[in-house]
């Protein structure tokens, strides 16, 4: 992974986890954590990074995914054109504290990267 990639990977986990933890139910989707000025657009690189961004979440027990009662995994339609109507996983926040930590953790990683900022518009939550 490229450093810019590695980038956005850290403001996609960001902007997530910031998401989640607004949420009331602590659930949501990268849908929700991306901004409505660019949910429709494809992304300029690909979007490789995006679900291994959000599997690395999960795999370190910080989310979750949303299953029904039945065990089935929930989601909701892409906005992105580009994916044709694909669905997009609905996480949960599984370990808040785990989830804070990894916050301050990211916030303090992106500061002091020069390619840090360069694709924080794509996401409502950064600043």
């Amino acid at each position: 992974m490229t450093p810019e990639h590695a980038a956005k990977a850290k403001s996609l986990q960001l902007a997530l986890l910031t998401h989640l933890l607004r949420q009331p139910n602590r659930t949501g989707s990268v849908n929700g954590a991306t901004n409505a000025a660019y949910r429709r657009e494809a992304y300029r690189d690909g979007g490789k990074w995006v679900g291994p961004s959000v599997i690395a979440l999960k795999l370190d027990g910080i989310i979750q995914l949303v299953l029904t009662p039945y065990g089935k995994r929930t989601a909701e339609v892409s906005n992105r054109i580009s994916r044709k109507g694909g669905s997009v996983n609905n996480w949960q926040i599984a370990n808040e504290a785990a989830a804070r930590r990894k916050l301050a953790h990211l916030e303090k990683q992106l500061k002091q990267n020069p390619y840090g900022s360069k694709d924080r518009g794509l996401f409502d939550d950064l600043p």
